[in-house]
């Protein structure tokens, strides 16, 4: 099993505390514009995080729950 993070290395985005999956929403970045993006990380062969709505229900079969950004 593998351990990958697959990236959008084009995406640009505004970073905004109140979108963090984490329990934290403070950051000193608040506002900035970021290029580049992970869309899917697994961690020994199994999906952790996914901005794929397919690939989260897919994962999602199997019974393993993850946060993914998909579902907010």
């Amino acid at each position: 099993p593998a351990n990958i993070v697959l990236a959008d290395l084009e995406t640009e985005w505004t970073v905004c505390g109140v979108d963090f999956l984490s329990r934290s929403h403070n950051t000193p970045f608040e506002g900035h514009t970021c290029r580049g993006r992970a869309i899917t990380t697994m961690k020994a062969g199994r999906i952790t995080y996914t901005t794929s709505r397919s690939l989260a229900n897919a994962a999602r079969r199997d019974g393993s729950p993850y946060p993914t950004r998909s579902d907010t």
